[in-house]
């Protein structure tokens, strides 16, 4: 392969060539629904599929039955799409690479730096993996990763999972790439990490989602927290709440 690839003697088919995008995707829409689907739908379509056909023909029944919005439920759990990816994708990994697969459905990047080189060729080579914003590293599918995700926890178990998450949290905490670590801290339920990075930061602007969200009981011991929080309140106009913070 890698002779005739050099020789430009090999014709490459990757998951940019076969996902329906545009007037693709408007003309598969209406193949599966039996009529023109709305621009939003299509979009809202694509954006949680990324085109691919399979998962396209899984998703369109919910748009049929509750609009766009039931698109949502389709990505967190549907019964159809959790038995298609376990049948098609990770049961027919070879054992050795299955658990590492699972694992590395936790990292927000896939490259040589995070994961073992020849790991990252093989589910290349399965075109399990899609290109990430900067083009260059991998990531999974986002519906994948989430199937990986809930798989890994339901064999792991839940103190395992969480502990999994955590190390991977900290690790990215320490790389200080916070966008990423956060969620793992958080499905780890270690909070307690996340308020010491925020209570460390000069400026609480980038942070005000999170700060938003902090559990309440938090906030009792943490007035720095506490004040930023309420001040984003005020912010955004919502005086009720802002009141209710401050006052802690």
């Amino acid at each position: 392969l890698g002779r005739r690839r050099v020789r430009r003697q090999l014709l490459e088919v990757g998951a940019e060539h076969l996902a329906f995008r545009g007037s693709e995707l408007a003309q598969f829409c209406t193949l599966l629904l039996g009529h023109q689907a709305p621009e939003a739908e299509r979009a809202a379509l694509e954006r949680v599929t990324d085109g691919w056909a399979a998962l396209l023909v899984l998703a369109a029944p919910y748009l049929e039955s509750a609009g766009q919005t039931a698109l949502d439920t389709f990505a967190t759990g549907d019964t159809a799409l959790y038995d298609y990816l376990a049948a098609e994708v990770l049961d027919t990994l070879p054992a050795e690479i299955r658990q590492e697969t699972l694992e590395a459905s936790l990292l927000p990047r896939l490259g040589p730096e995070s994961i073992a080189p020849e790991l990252l060729r093989t589910l290349d080579r399965r075109r399990l993996l899609i290109r990430a914003e900067d083009g260059v590293t991998r990531v999974f599918h986002p519906l994948l990763a989430e199937f990986l995700r809930q798989r890994l926890k339901e064999e792991r178990g839940e103190e395992a999972y969480r502990q999994l998450c955590r190390k991977v949290g900290e690790q990215l905490l320490a790389a200080e790439n916070w966008a990423d670590a956060f969620p793992l801290l958080r499905e780890a339920g270690n909070w307690d990490m996340i308020a010491d990075w925020l209570e460390a930061q000069a400026e609480r602007h980038p942070f005000r989602h999170w700060l938003r969200i902090l559990p309440e009981q938090l906030l009792h011991t943490r007035p720095l927290l506490a004040l930023r929080r309420g001040n984003g309140h005020l912010d955004a106009g919502e005086y009720p709440e802002a009141e209710k913070i401050l006052l802690l």
